[in-house]
């Protein structure tokens, strides 16, 4: 898209808003090596929404691995919660 004039502008500057300046941009540059016998701002678009997309699931895979990670801590809690009552019991029939 390097040195072609946008074809469309209201369907760039929809792309620049839904996936951003910076994902647009490496678009740009990963198209740039590219020769286009039609519009090039398709290829950039599809380019760009790849992008975006493999962001947002990087995005909820973190966000899930963080959810396990609370998950884990909250039986972990409750596991000691559990093994503390069993010692103080313990100790008072023992004591």
């Amino acid at each position: 898209m390097v040195g072609f004039p946008v074809s469309s502008y209201p369907r760039f500057y929809k792309a620049l808003n839904q996936y951003g300046e910076g994902i647009l941009f490496d678009s740009i540059v990963a198209a740039s090596d590219k020769s286009f016998d039609s519009d090039p701002l398709n290829y950039v678009l599809k380019i760009a929404h790849n992008k975006w997309k493999e962001q947002e699931e990087e995005l909820d895979a973190s966000e899930e691995y963080e959810a396990d990670i609370e998950k884990a801590k909250r039986q972990s809690r409750k596991q000691s919660d559990e093994l503390a009552k069993k010692l103080d019991k313990a100790r008072r029939i023992n004591g």
